[in-house]
């Protein structure tokens, strides 16, 4: 398997020394509605942190999720796919889409801190996307920070009347002066007017959720302060977590009577260490009910902010990358048209949907096996007809 994916890896390096520049991805014209019977469900997956070999356990989980909730949308929140080349990155979001291309479900898609970090851009990596099914994410300003930034609105049953809207925010991937990146001034600014502009379009505000990867820094708003002793050093045997933007130390719990339910933190948030006032802008224009991310793979919890936003810590879904299997899962929400000012939401975990014996298959491994093989000679010929199509041009 080594010998051969070298040989790949040498055939990328010469199909990307002579394939053209990349088609910008204009912004998509599927329209989502509200179900008829008024409810609209999404199902978010966090952190698939896979590769070109996506782990099957995973793959089967999406798609029983995608055949028995039968949502009306899938967003992935984030590290969805990391490869080193072109072609295989190209390989593996076809496999990572194809258990919701294959119930017709649109998708959208975010970016996390993992998914660009080798030598695929995320401007190819829409590409990649975009040939899978319907992927609804597209770059909505190119003059600011990240990419994938875009607002997805949701119509009444009747597709004439705005009534709900998704939030597709890049938060990046490491910061110059050290930590996680941050949602840069100009995105925040990018969402105000383009709330702005949607609440004219509408004749009202429109509520709505905002998907990104990794959470904002207000997290450390409620977790419970280490205690000091006199002189003001830490002063207890459990683990903390120091925060530069707050110049101070935490424990992982949560601060007493914190609003916070469900509440499983296993690890600490990985938030920025700079703010920059995302989440105080969103409360200004009064139209976001919650923040979903993920990035922290084994915790579940949302925070019922004071300011009226919920911050949702989606658990990973992910068997490639580290997890618990007291929560690895994924999350939906359902949002009524009649109710548009509150949702729902449920955690579901493999357990909850599959059985051990469909989890653990051998044969089922094998075959998944070569199904991802396939996949790369799917890329390879892709990459040649894209090669010979721009000669033609």
């Amino acid at each position: 398997m080594k010998r051969f994916l070298s040989v790949i890896l040498a055939l990328t390096i010469v199909c990307l020394a002579v394939v053209p520049a990349l088609a910008v991805v204009e912004k998509p014209d599927t329209q989502l509605k509200f179900s008829s019977d008024g409810r609209f469900k999404i199902l978010q997956f966090a952190d698939c942190q896979d590769n070109v070999l996506p782990h099957r356990k995973m793959l089967l989980l999406m798609d029983r999720a995608c055949r028995e909730l039968r949502p009306d949308l899938v967003v992935f929140s984030g590290d969805n796919i990391s490869q080193d080349t072109d072609i295989l990155n190209r390989a593996g979001i076809r496999q990572l889409i194809a258990p919701v291309a294959r119930y017709g479900i649109p998708y959208a898609f975010t970016f996390g801190n993992h998914d660009a970090e080798r030598s695929v851009t995320k401007e190819t990596q829409m590409k990649h996307y975009h040939e899978n099914g319907t992927c609804l994410t597209y770059n909505a300003d190119d003059s600011i920070h990240g990419y994938g930034n875009c607002n997805i609105p949701i119509y009444g049953k009747n597709g004439t009347d705005i009534k709900f809207n998704i939030w597709l925010i890049d938060s990046n991937m490491y910061h110059a002066n050290g930590g996680y990146d941050i949602v840069y001034p100009d995105q925040v600014e990018w969402y105000r007017k383009t709330s702005v502009a949607l609440e004219e379009e509408a004749g009202y505000k429109v509520p709505s959720l905002v998907f990104q990867h990794i959470v904002p820094p207000e997290i450390f708003d409620y977790l419970e302060p280490a205690p000091r002793d006199q002189a003001g050093n830490i002063n207890t045997d459990e683990p903390t977590k120091y925060h530069s933007g707050r110049n101070d130390s935490f424990l992982m719990k949560w601060r007493e009577g914190a609003p916070v339910e469900p509440n499983l933190l296993q690890e600490f948030p990985c938030p920025p260490n700079y703010n920059t006032n995302e989440v105080e802008v969103m409360a200004e224009r009064g139209d976001v009910l919650g923040i979903a991310f993920g990035h922290d793979h084994v915790n579940n919890f949302i925070v019922h902010m004071d300011n009226g936003i919920d911050l949702i810590q989606t658990p990973g879904i992910t068997y490639r990358s580290y997890g618990n299997d007291n929560i690895r899962g994924f999350r939906m929400f359902t949002i009524k048209e009649n109710d548009t000012w509150s949702y729902e939401e449920e955690t579901f975990l493999y357990s909850d949907l599959l059985s051990e014996s469909e989890m653990n298959n051998p044969l089922g491994d094998v075959l998944q096996f070569f199904t991802s093989l396939n996949s790369i000679v799917w890329a390879i010929n892709q990459t040649v007809i894209d090669f010979f199509s721009f000669l033609k041009k």
